[in-house]
């Protein structure tokens, strides 16, 4: 986990400057980086690390920082931890998700302790907290107990029909631990409504749930990120057989759409064709989305060289080794997303009588491998 975050931090500092020729500053934490985000108004950089949050300038020097951990705890044991607890013991806490809020200046902070509840800090020092919580029970457990459980998350908004409400919320995506629930994609509140507490599930939607699969299909979510109305994951998952491969997928929703009924999947493949064999990565490991520079946009997308691409690296199998860079024009997904969508409604078939819009994965034909 802890190279992917550097690889984010290295990309958001190129893309910020386009000039990646020159020598970078650099930041070094005390422990593991898990992520690190950017606020895209100050630019200010904001690294998850296990026990520690910091808050750096463009510079990447330290502005602020705040202990998370070690923390007595125990993941079978239901917050806040008390004498009852008796297999209670200081634990480190891993930092999975940092999201931005510039809407009211504040930085969502979700670790592993406790059951994975959340805070939030200011964005302007974050060794303040603005909400901390953790007698409001499961509802509010947002993040995954377990260190190989990724979690990914992206901000939006709630508008209730009955009331015409605006609500401010983020939609989280994660695997799962033996310790969490079910839920693989949740909406989450991001301050108090009526009786709901903030980081509490707004949304019951099985299109999103695991069970009772959960041990079958192993999801390892990635990334996730929203445009022009549309709200992206990037995950893998097994096929949900003995075979035990990871296969990569990017689901769309419409950002309106707060049931999920808009909920579509598209298999992507990334593969490298050599003089000797053709090698297919299916495991996705990290993912960025920008507009490329104008060399490249040439090669990718000469009818539209302002359409965004998906930077995404993928290795062979779960160990990593030999891994390739594969790109991805937003349009192109779109395309083939809407295309999967009008095939499931009109109901085309393969000649074996499989659903054609669970059969053919979305393939680009650029790709380097390191």
């Amino acid at each position: 986990m802890a190279w992917r975050a550097l690889a984010a931090l290295s990309l958001l500092l190129c893309f910020g400057s386009s000039c990646c020729d020159d020598t970078q500053d650099y930041f070094l934490s005390d422990t593991v980086i898990n992520n690190v985000v950017q606020d895209p108004q100050t630019g200010r950089i904001y690294v998850g690390a296990i026990n520690n949050i910091y808050q750096l300038n463009y510079d990447l020097l330290k502005e602020s920082s705040a202990a998370t951990g070690p923390k007595t705890d125990n993941p079978h044991c239901t917050p806040p931890i008390t004498a009852q607890c008796t297999d209670a013991k200081d634990m480190d806490n891993i930092n999975k998700l940092l999201l931005v809020n510039s809407a009211n200046g504040t930085l969502i902070v979700c670790g592993s302790l406790f059951r994975g509840i959340c805070s939030l800090v200011n964005l302007n020092s974050v060794d303040e907290q603005v909400y901390y919580s953790d007698t409001k029970g499961e509802k509010t457990y947002v993040a995954s107990t377990e260190e190989s459980v990724a979690v990914v998350g992206v901000i939006s908004y709630f508008i209730e029909a009955h009331n015409n409400a605006n609500l401010s919320i983020f939609l989280v995506g994660k695997g799962y631990g033996s310790s969490d629930s079910s839920k693989l994609i949740s909406t989450r509140l991001l301050q108090e409504h009526g009786e709901m507490d903030v980081f509490e599930n707004m949304v019951e939607a099985s299109t999103v749930q695991a069970s009772p699969f959960v041990q079958r299909y192993l999801h390892d979510f990635r990334h996730a990120f929203k445009d022009n109305g549309y709200i992206y994951f990037l995950f893998s998952r097994t096929p949900g057989t003995s075979d035990s491969r990871k296969i990569t997928f990017i689901a769309r929703l419409c950002e309106n759409d707060h049931h999920y009924y808009s909920y579509t999947e598209l298999q992507l493949n990334c593969s490298v064709s050599t003089e000797q064999q053709e090698n297919t990565y299916n495991k996705v490991q990290a993912v960025y989305l920008a507009k490329p520079g104008e060399v490249l946009a040439r090669k990718i997308i000469p009818s539209n060289p302002n359409d965004k691409v998906l930077f995404a690296v993928f290795s062979v199998d779960e160990d990593g080794g030999h891994s390739a860079l594969c790109m991805y024009p937003l349009s192109s997904i779109n395309t083939r997303l809407e295309e999967v969508i009008e095939s499931c409604y009109v109901g085309e078939v393969l000649e074996d009588e499989k659903p054609k819009t669970v059969d053919l994965p979305h393939i680009v034909p650029l790709a380097s491998s390191p």
